[in-house]
């Protein structure tokens, strides 16, 4: 039986509804594994289990050519990030080996590397490392912000300008650089590597950013009615570390501040894609223009 199913872990996630619905509209089934329900479309299977198990997921995977691995955590609550990033990856490609998956998709960030200071991102090198290893086909990509409709930074900024009657906080200068991604594009780039239509893209890392480099202060720019409030970065840091609920979290700063970019040239000549959206687009997409 030929296997065009496509299984996407994490679900119910903001890139994981986007890239369904696009493979929705492509005629291509999609199987939905996630830790808890997820409402289907027409075409789509549910394969559900609390702790990412084999005994729930290998009979699912078995009939499907390619795994979308988006499932793991952003935070440093419980687990760790060792186990939610880097142990689920490794688990999830020895499955897809055991299963016979063909390719394996994996989510990583743009700031993961050998070298990388924070928890976070070298448990995403891990993550990475292990899907590289696993015998299977892959392609890591490396995303910089993807921004769309509900995108965890969009949200982010929203919920301030909420709390602080129309005003944006910003930690430091505002000048470190970003890349961000509209949802969109970066969906069409996944969908072409879990399809193997581009070569170019089988066993590679690739940088999944914007055509435009910003930075923070000129994202912002383009909020609509938005006020700015500096905040000194030592303090933001501090209250991070001190308040869970802190406008930015430890990690949210540490990815914000690192001036992330990445190899744009790259994506397009790998992916074959045509025109990309502009951070304006981005923004627009996200509710934010």
């Amino acid at each position: 039986m030929a296997r065009d199913r496509t299984a996407v872990s994490g679900a119910s996630g903001f890139v994981a509804r986007n890239l369904r619905a696009l493979l929705a509209s492509r005629g291509i089934p999609v199987t939905c594994i996630s830790r808890g329900r997820v409402r289907l479309r027409r075409g789509e299977e549910a394969a559900a289990s609390p702790s990412y198990s084999e005994a729930d997921l290998l009979p699912a995977l078995r009939r499907c050519g390619a795994l979308v691995h988006l499932a793991g955590s952003g935070r440093a609550a419980p687990p760790r990030y060792s186990d939610s990033n880097a142990g689920l990856a490794a688990r999830v490609a020895r499955m897809c080996r055991r299963a016979g998956v063909r390719r394996i998709v994996y989510l990583s960030g743009l700031g993961a590397s050998p070298r990388a200071a924070t928890a976070y991102f070298a448990s995403k090198y891990e993550a990475e490392r292990a899907v590289a290893l696993s015998g299977v086909q892959y392609t890591v990509f490396r995303p910089s912000f993807i921004m769309g409709r509900g995108d965890p930074l969009s949200r982010r900024l929203r919920g301030q300008m909420r709390r602080r009657a129309g005003r944006l906080a910003v930690p430091g200068s505002g000048e470190y650089e970003m890349q961000p991604i509209h949802v969109g594009d970066a969906c069409e780039a996944i969908a072409a590597a879990a399809a193997g239509l581009r070569p170019g893209l089988a066993n590679a890392t690739v940088d999944l950013v914007g055509p435009d480099v910003v930075t923070y202060n000129e994202l912002l720019s383009g909020v609509r009615h938005a006020g700015i409030d500096r905040i000194g970065l030592e303090e933001a840091y501090r209250a991070a570390v001190r308040d869970p609920a802190a406008e930015f979290g430890p990690d949210d700063l540490n990815i914000l501040v690192g001036g992330f970019t990445g190899d744009f040239g790259r994506l397009r000549r790998l992916t074959g894609m045509g025109r990309f959206r502009g951070y304006g687009e981005a923004l627009e997409a996200g509710g934010l223009s």
